[in-house]
Parts: C-alpha cells; sequence; structure tokens
C-alpha cells in the first residue's frame, strides 16, 4: 500500500512538473499584460522562456503580446488538446478569449482547481470581475491572490480598483509600505499621485509627481496627471506647455477635458473648439457643460447659457455650486428628484406616476426590478428574478396597459428567459412566461426578443430578435449549429409565444395565417418577402442567391421596405453591381431596376455606391443618392424619369403629415464645429419650400400631428419649429442616454452618470428664440 501511495506522489509530482511550471516572470508576464505595458511583458515573458523552453507556449504568448489575438486563441486551443491540464496554457487561452468575460472565468477557475496555488490565475479572475464592474467579486479575488507573498505588481493592479471606486484611502493603504522599498517605481508613483489628486492633497502629490519617470504610454499617463495638478493649482501656462507636448489621442476623455479647461481659462479665441472636442467624446460630462455655460455667459449669450444650466444640473452638479457662477439673470435652476443606480439597463413607466426600473443598486448586485412611485420619489417595491435564473438583461417592452415583458439571455446554454411584470390589484408581479433557444451564430451578433401587444395591452406576442437579421439580408439562413442551417423562408423560423397576462397563459402560434397578422412590425416585413418569395421567381432567385454568400463574400443581397409596408427592394450591392434590384408591391407586380436607369454618365465598369433614402408607391419614386458624389436624386420608376435634388446631404426625414422632405445639408466641418444648413422641399417638382437660417443642426427627430417638427442641435439641445416657423427650445437632447417619457408627456425619466433623474414637464420653461 505503501509502495502504491509514493508512485502517486511520484506520479502527482511529475504531472505537476510537466503540466504547470509558473514562477515569478510568468506571474509578472501576466501582470504587465494586464496593466497594458507590452514592452515590459515582453522582457518578462523572454526571461521566462530563456527558463522554460517550450516552442508551441511562446509562440502563442508572443501573438498574445503582439495584439493578434485570434491566432493566439487558436494557438492557445491547439496547445491545450496536447496538454489539457496546463496551467500556463490555460491562463493564455483565458486571456485571448475576448468579450466572453464568463467562459473567461470558467477557464480560469479550472487552472486555480488544477493548481491552487497560482495566484497569478486569483489575479486574471480579480481583473475580469473589476471590467464586469462587479467590485465585491473582484476585490475578494484580489485578497486570495495577495494572502500568500506575491509581486508588487499585484497590487498595483488591485489600486486600480480603488482608483475606478474613486477610493484614495484605500489606494494609499495597499501601497505606502511597498513605495518604501520601491521609490522609483512608476505605477506605485502614478497610483499613490492620483490618490493624493483626488483628496486635494497637493502637497503629499508633489514628491510622487516628481518621481512619475515612465516611459511610453506611461510617460503619457503620467505627464496628463501632472497637467491635471497644475489645472488644480490654477497653473494653466504650465498645464498647456504638458497638454501640447503629450501624443494627441482623439478619443481620450480625460485628456481631452483637461484641455479644454486649460484653453478656456487662458481665454484662448481657440476654446470653443477644444470645448466641443470634449463635449462630443462625453456629452454628459458636468465639468464640460459648466464650462460652455461659464462660454457662453460671459458672451451673453443667454439662451445657450440655459442649455448648459439644464445640462450641468442633470450631469450631477448641484444647484448650489452652480448658482456662483450665473448671476444677474433670472435662469431657471431647477431641483431634480434623483435616485442612485450602479447600473441601470431600462426603465417603463406603468402609468404617468410609476415607473419600473432594471438595475443594479450596488456593484456586484442582481439586476432586480424597482418600482418607483416619481410623486414621493421612493421605491414602492424590489422584485427579485428567482435564484435559479442567471443571465444578462434584454431590453424591456411595454403595453398602454403598462404591462412588461422583459427577457434575460445565459450565454452558458443560449437561452432566453422571458417574463412578465404587471400591477395586479395593489401589487406587482413578477412572472416566468417561458424560455426559448436563441440561436447564436455569426450571423446574429446579440441575442434578443421583439414583443407586440393587442390593442388591449393584455395579449403579448414575442419570438426572437434575431428575424431583424436573418429575414431582411443575405444569407437569409439560420445557423442551428456549426453545420446545421435552415433557410428563413418560406417558414417562419421562430418560435412565436402568445402570452395573456390575466390568465398567465402561454402557448406557441404555429398558423402562417395568424401569425402575419400579428402587431409586430419585422413579421409583417417577413411576410410580404415571404409572399413575394412564393409569388416571384425573381424575388425567389435573389433569396437564393444570397443563401448562398457567405459573410466573406465582396456582394450581399439587402432589403429595402417602404414605411407603409405596400413594397420593398430587393438587390444586390458589392463589387460588381453597383444596383442590381427588383422592387415588388403587395399586389404581386414588380419591376426590375439598375443603377443605370438614373446615375447618367458613367465610366465602364465604374462601381457606384447607392444609398436608398425613401420608397413611395403611391407617387412611383424612389428618393436615393449616389455616394460618390453626394447627390440625391428622385427617380420615377414608371416613367423611368429622374431628376436631381439636394448634395451633400446627411440626413433626409419625410413628413407624412405634409408630403415634405427636411434635410440636413453638411456645408463644412470648421473648427471641429459643424455647420449645417436645414431646408424644407418638395418633390414632383422639385421645390424647395424654406430655407431655415440656423447652421447648428445635426438631427431630425420627429414631426408630429401638429405640424411641429423637432431637431437636436450641436449643443445638444432639443427644438422644435411651430407653425409660425419658430424655433422654440424644448429641453436638453437626451440622444444616446437611458431615457423614457410618460403618455401624457409630463414626466421624463433620464439616468445620466449613476442616477435616475426625474423631471416634471409641466414646469419646465420654454425659451423662445428669434430665429426663423
Amino acid at each position: 500500500m505503501r509502495k502504491v501511495s509514493i508512485l502517486l506522489m511520484v506520479v502527482l509530482f511529475v504531472n505537476v512538473f510537466l503540466y504547470s511550471r509558473t514562477d515569478r516572470n510568468f506571474d509578472k508576464m501576466i501582470s504587465y499584460y494586464i496593466l497594458e505595458d507590452i514592452k515590459m511583458a515582453k522582457v518578462e515573458s523572454k526571461t521566462y522562456f530563456e527558463k522554460y523552453s517550450d516552442a508551441q507556449l511562446k509562440k502563442s504568448f508572443s501573438l498574445l503580446l503582439n495584439n493578434n489575438i485570434g491566432d493566439a486563441n487558436e494557438s492557445f486551443f491547439n496547445y491545450l488538446q496536447m496538454k489539457p491540464r496546463s496551467i500556463e496554457g490555460l491562463i493564455g487561452f483565458a486571456l485571448s478569449d475576448t468579450g466572453k468575460v464568463k467562459s473567461t472565468i470558467l477557464n480560469l477557475q479550472k487552472a486555480v482547481r488544477l493548481d491552487n496555488t497560482s495566484t497569478i490565475a486569483l489575479l486574471c479572475i480579480a481583473n475580469e470581475y473589476l471590467k464586469e464592474l462587479n467590485y465585491p467579486k473582484s476585490e475578494h479575488y484580489f485578497k486570495l491572490a495577495t494572502k500568500t507573498p506575491s509581486s508588487i505588481e499585484y497590487r498595483i493592479i488591485w489600486s486600480f480598483l480603488f482608483l475606478k471606486q474613486e477610493n484614495p484611502d484605500r489606494i494609499i493603504e495597499l501601497l505606502k509600505d511597498e513605495f518604501i522599498e520601491n521609490q522609483t517605481n512608476f505605477y506605485l508613483n502614478y497610483l499613490l499621485a492620483s490618490a493624493y489628486y483626488l483628496k486635494n492633497n497637493f502637497e503629499s502629490m508633489e514628491k510622487h509627481i516628481d518621481l512619475l519617470n515612465g516611459v511610453g504610454e506611461n510617460k503619457k499617463k503620467g505627464d496628463l496627471l501632472i497637467a491635471k495638478y497644475y489645472i488644480k493649482k490654477r497653473d494653466f501656462k504650465m498645464a498647456k506647455s504638458i497638454l501640447f507636448k503629450i501624443e494627441h489621442k482623439e478619443g481620450n476623455e480625460d485628456y481631452n477635458t483637461a484641455l479644454a479647461i486649460t484653453m478656456m481659462n487662458l481665454n484662448s479665441s481657440k476654446s470653443l473648439h477644444y470645448l466641443y472636442k470634449a463635449f462630443k467624446i462625453n456629452m454628459w460630462n458636468k465639468e464640460i457643460n459648466k464650462q460652455l455655460g461659464i462660454y457662453f455667459y460671459k458672451r451673453d449669450k443667454n439662451k445657450m447659457v440655459q442649455n448648459f444650466i439644464y445640462r450641468t444640473l442633470l450631469s450631477g452638479i448641484t444647484a448650489e455650486n452652480l448658482k456662483k457662477y450665473f448671476s444677474g439673470i433670472n435662469f431657471d435652476i431647477p431641483q431634480y428628484k434623483t435616485k442612485l443606480f450602479f447600473q441601470l439597463y431600462d426603465t417603463k413607466w406603468m402609468d404617468n406616476n410609476i415607473i419600473a426600473v432594471f438595475a443594479k443598486k450596488n456593484s456586484g448586485d442582481k439586476t432586480t426590478v424597482y418600482i418607483i412611485d416619481t410623486d414621493k420619489n421612493v421605491i414602492i417595491r424590489s422584485l427579485n428574478l428567482p435564484k435559479s435564473e442567471k443571465g444578462v438583461f434584454h431590453k424591456a417592452f411595454v403595453s398602454k396597459a403598462g404591462n412588461i415583458v422583459f427577457a434575460l439571455f445565459s450565454s452558458s446554454d443560449d437561452i432566453m428567459s422571458i417574463y412578465s411584470l404587471r400591477k395586479y390589484r395593489n401589487r406587482y408581479e413578477v412572472g416566468k412566461i417561458v424560455s426559448i433557444k436563441s440561436y447564436m451564430h455569426e450571423y446574429l451578433k446579440e441575442p434578443s426578443i421583439i414583443v407586440g401587444f393587442d390593442n388591449s395591452g393584455i395579449i403579448a406576442y414575442i419570438t426572437d430578435g434575431g428575424i431583424n437579421t436573418v429575414a431582411f439580408k443575405s444569407p437569409f439562413l439560420v445557423k442551428w449549429s456549426l453545420t446545421n442551417t435552415k433557410p428563413a423562408y418560406p417558414k417562419y423560423p421562430f418560435d412565436i409565444i402568445k402570452y395573456n397576462f390575466n390568465s398567465k397563459e402561454a402557448f406557441k402560434i404555429l398558423n402562417a395565417n395568424q401569425i402575419k397578422l400579428l402587431p409586430l412590425k419585422p413579421i409583417k416585413k417577413y411576410f410580404l418577402i415571404n409572399q413575394a418569395y412564393i409569388g416571384s421567381s425573381k424575388v425567389k432567385d435573389f433569396i437564393i442567391k444570397g443563401q448562398e454568400m457567405d459573410l466573406i463574400s465582396p456582394q450581399k443581397v439587402y432589403t429595402f421596405f417602404e414605411d407603409n409596408l405596400k413594397s420593398f427592394l430587393i438587390y444586390i450591392k458589392g463589387s460588381e453591381n453597383s444596383f442590381n434590384a427588383i422592387l415588388y408591391k403587395d399586389d404581386n407586380s414588380s419591376v426590375k431596376l439598375s443603377e443605370t436607369m438614373f446615375v447618367g454618365e458613367k465610366i465602364l465598369n465604374e462601381t457606384i455606391d447607392i444609398k436608398l433614402f425613401k420608397l413611395n408607391s403611391n407617387k412611383n419614386n424612389i428618393i436615393l443618392m449616389r455616394k460618390d458624389t453626394n447627390q440625391l436624386i428622385d427617380f420615377n420608376y414608371k416613367t423611368f424619369l429622374y431628376s436631381y435634388l439636394n448634395k451633400n446631404v446627411k440626413q433626409l426625414y419625410y413628413s407624412d403629415y405634409e408630403d415634405v422632405y427636411y434635410s440636413i445639408i453638411l456645408k463644412g466641418d470648421v473648427s471641429g464645429m459643424l455647420n449645417n444648413s436645414t431646408e424644407m422641399f418638395s418633390v414632383n417638382p422639385y421645390s424647395v419650400i424654406t430655407k431655415y437660417g440656423r447652421n447648428d443642426i445635426t438631427k431630425i427627430i420627429e414631426c408630429d400631428r401638429m405640424g411641429d417638427i423637432s431637431f437636436y442641435t450641436r449643443n445638444e439641445e432639443k427644438l422644435k419649429i411651430n407653425s409660425s416657423n419658430k424655433f422654440e427650445y424644448v429641453g436638453p437632447s437626451f440622444n444616446g442616454v437611458i431615457h423614457e417619457i410618460t403618455k401624457n408627456k409630463f414626466k421624463e425619466a433620464v439616468y445620466i452618470n449613476g442616477k435616475l433623474i426625474i423631471i416634471n414637464k409641466k414646469k419646465k420653461r420654454i425659451i423662445k428664440t428669434d430665429i426663423k
């Protein structure tokens, strides 16, 4: 028996020796990779592989460190086929498995199970949870990773968690002893300087600034922190000299914010240019919104000032703080009702006062449904989902009766769990409707559902959101597995669930005649194409051709629908065809079209890219753009006559109520600020009705039944043009953030910078402008 035990120990020792040989150089290589310090990671990699010669593993990590992520992932996968118990292989495979946090963590946990002394695997798990903003779990694994003596880099990476949380005291506590022994370490000085910066302790910060001796990207980080220090000290000339030496990064919010504030305080003639540059990166940066307000206040442009006052308040600066910057004029500085949420996914009004919020209150919490009384600003109910259910929240859908359908998606088994939320008497109830398989493959980038409701709002119709992808452009296939596909036509390819909120019954709809009548626009589109697929051999040929095109094909078959779904275009677009199309109408008639009918003269074999704007079967016309010349064209497919309209159209909006088009025309980009013109015109014959005298309109939003048309501006205002052709200020635009307005239009909920804010629209002052 003793011999057997000794033999087992020898086998185990050999196994560990062969497959787990992690050492300090390997740990440092991975640590520097996490810190994005690739130069140092390569130094540690070289030392490590000089000690342990393994050509395949060395090649895999070389690919990873050179950012060849796809090839690295495949190389690590092949390595693990030979050595499935390799700790290094599992860690490398996990780090190259980008965008798949859960599978990354599973592979790292496997490495820990194989070798519970692998602190670097624990550190990697901690960093993955940090990416997910799950701070409690991240800290748990950081503590495990640093229980035993570990390299200084472990504590450095852990400190970035506290920097993200803006917790300077924890950074100082974690690193102060390490600094005594390593005073020239860039990361220690950077993190400690950042901590004292957050505490406004400039005296303590200064000694670390003097030691910020980074190189490459680290030098840029250090210099930016030094510039921010001088901004806080109000030495803007010194800040400017440092910032202008840093290689400019277009998308770096921190850099652009610092530069904008610096140039503003130096009264530079280009202040507005730099402010707008930073504003484009984050339109809810509270400091930039405040500085823009101050800029326009100094120039007596008070209508613009009011917009930035609202935006600054909504961004997080208090009314008391803001009042000291704007005096002498009766500006509206309201107090908003707010609720803090760590992560908010969606909101839906259940009535004009009660809102359902799908959110995490704190880091690490599960997604919860919060029911909020917005008059009292209190959470009246928190509805936890069953503990057995896992998944990522998908968007919610609400009926006019206030009933809600929402879903969670589990990537481990491709299951979409669908829930109902309703008010029953004085209770709010969450109930499971059904779980459906979501067919994940390369054609469906994200799992989703779509939901429609009957007129009463009691009956919900639910189907896979993948219909929006597989049904309207090539390859018109549902991929069930790596080798198994089925065509999207002629049989509807996904389950459709009918759910009754009163009876709580759910069942599948199988009858095609019932399916085509459902209140879901994608399904109506699907059956219009299906009708053509069955009735038109030309359309069928297009779809079959689309099915034969793979993802890397230079050509694709696309569809484009009339707004009222009376007709659609199906066309091939790609390297060989500029525009080869069939127009199909719901009366089963069709017309064959090509770009030669409306582009005029063109060079032989020239490819012309066409962008479609509008299809109108009542007038037999298509509005499209020839993208090489930016020329808008009105083409009548019955008479084959065409006429040239505007050039350089950035956006085109059709108003059904007025039978006119509104267009935004790009005139240029002066000093980083868009210079547009806006005009209203009709076609058949072409006639410009009105040109508006504003050059800051960036987007046309809608035209309501009263004929009022709404716009967004460069300052992210929402404006409308009233019946007198005057612009009226409606409020800040909430373009790009979660926001929801009540049916009676009196309240709006918006989520900005961690806060759910309730805006009372009835009390908002409307500011009129004098620009026609």
